[in-house]
């Protein structure tokens, strides 16, 4: 049994990058575990996002067992929908497993721990934390590493956005915030009883959002820049290689490492806006109110993607995210189209969630269903994924969804019938808006952004008693059994890997 397991999740980690960079040796420890230890690719959750995939992480569940389907969860018997958080997690995570049986753990930086859970050890909240929110277990941690370090680097649940002009200042945000993780980090790992550490590193993500046509050449977008910013992204990797021999020289032969992410990465050129998509064939219908008819008006001259691109360029990032999230209480849903001008009374099906999952307004599960369960419920689904198996891009001609799926191929568990009816994974260059808005009239946008997350993470295991070779078919729910095996310990029954 391994005395310490070390896990470095590395938020949109791909191989895509990683492998080139091992091939030119800019990635020795990489290279490394791949040569020593066990590596693959790992199957990410779908919709391929970090809400749902760090939580299958967590708990070594599937997402229709763990209760989280997206960034955002519908409202029971509402069109409503809010950000996750842990409490929306159903059932025990990793760390509550290991410290159940007496092991030491230690959590830092993993998306939906905020609010932070009681455990044998400590967390450090991630991603979703609120601003100005407590972030740690036990509560008097956060002050001392506030007193050690200084504030501690949390992002705002809308991220951050980049201004034109401002890569540079962008990148030094988040090596800088990854710095003081480290160095958080390696002080805990010091000064704390641990069998179990996880620290989350997660700049990788937004990076490669807003940079990846800098290192794409066949991005539509490719464009020559500094040094600094092209190199962003590769050096980003680098430090986490530098991080990855810090602990192996440090902790040795005591540790099992275990590096990985929660989904892929690659090229966004164009994003499809699901509801207009549903608008178009008739399966979403709009208010004939006076009120609607005006906003449709100004919906046509007052375009939030356009409005959106004017506000990056002129530097105010901070305001995107009023609406970038899908608040319907900010100013810019009311003086344009929102899911308050939706007529459910004539609607079929409507889009929720950052995936752009559907699901059909049916009678007695709906606040206002019109689709009766049965015969008409799988012929309305029926209709609407042959047209999205048909959804071709006017711009470019190409087919914008890879793959459809029903609820049943994707969501067979506990929480299956608060799952969205019918999900799908976009295109290579496709992607997918957050939340409701409808932000454009048309079905596809060009995207602000140039990256977005793909179904193919990373998994790497080294250590003592790890075979060597190549890992098939890794599934991001395998790793929590996989750990508690490690640990030799047994493997709970409601677990899915």
């Amino acid at each position: 049994m391994a005395r310490k397991v070390l896990v470095i999740g590395v938020d949109g980690a791909t191989f895509d990058i990683i492998l080139p960079l091992v091939k030119k040796g800019e990635l020795p420890n990489f290279k490394k575990l791949m040569e020593e230890g066990a590596w693959g690719e790992l199957e990410s959750t779908i919709p391929p996002f970090s809400g749902p995939a760090w939580t299958s992480f967590q708990t070594g569940k599937s997402p229709a067992n763990h209760g989280i389907l997206d960034f955002v969860k519908k409202k029971k018997n509402s069109y409503e929908s809010y950000y996750i958080n842990s409490k929306n997690v159903k059932g025990p995570r990793l760390w509550d497993v290991l410290g159940g049986q007496g092991f030491k753990v230690g959590i830092i930086n993993v998306m939906v721990t905020y609010p932070p859970s009681p455990v044998d050890g400590f967390i450090l909240t991630g991603g979703l934390t609120p601003p100005g929110s407590h972030f740690s277990y036990p509560p008097e941690l956060e002050n001392e590493i506030r007193k050690k370090f200084g504030k501690y680097p949390l992002l705002p649940v809308g991220g951050i956005q980049l201004s034109r002009g401002d890569e540079e200042k962008y990148i030094r945000t988040f090596f800088n915030n990854e710095d003081k993780r480290i160095e958080i980090a390696k002080y805990l790992m010091r000064t704390r009883d641990w069998d179990f550490f996880m620290v989350m590193l997660e700049g990788a993500d937004p990076l490669q959002h807003e940079l990846w046509k800098y290192i794409d050449e066949k991005h539509p977008k490719h464009d020559k820049t500094t040094n600094y910013v092209k190199e962003a992204i590769p050096n980003f990797y680098k430090k986490v290689d530098r991080f990855i021999n810090d602990c192996l020289q440090e902790l040795g032969d005591e540790i099992t490492l275990c590096v990985m992410s929660d989904h892929g990465f690659g090229p966004l050129c164009r994003y499809i806006i699901v509801n207009n998509f549903l608008k178009d064939i008739g399966m979403l219908h709009l208010k004939s109110s006076l009120g609607t008819k005006a906003k449709n008006i100004v919906f046509s001259f007052i375009r939030l993607d356009k409005l959106y691109k004017l506000l990056k360029r002129a530097g105010f990032s901070k305001l995107i995210s009023t609406f970038r999230g899908g608040n319907k209480d900010k100013l810019l849903s009311q003086i344009t189209l929102s899911f308050r001008d939706i007529d459910w009374s004539r609607t079929k099906a409507f889009s929720i969630g950052a995936g752009g999952q559907i699901y059909i307004n049916v009678k007695g599960r709906e606040p206002e269903g019109i689709v009766d369960p049965g015969k008409e419920y799988y012929e309305v689904r029926d209709v609407i994924i042959k047209k999205l198996k048909s959804l071709t891009d006017p711009k470019t001609g190409e087919k914008a969804i890879e793959r459809v799926f029903t609820k049943e191929e994707v969501y067979n568990g506990k929480y299956f019938e608060t799952a969205p009816d019918i999900c799908f994974l976009y295109s290579r260059g496709y992607g997918t808006l957050h939340k409701e808005q409808f932000i454009s009239p048309s079905i596809f946008i060009d995207s602000p952004t140039c990256g977005t997350h793909r179904m193919n993470g990373i998994c790497l295991f080294y250590g003592s008693g790890i075979c060597k070779g190549k890992i098939e078919g890794a599934r991001i729910y395998d790793l929590a059994p996989t750990i508690l095996h490690i640990f030799g310990l047994p493997i709970p029954v409601d677990m899915d890997g």
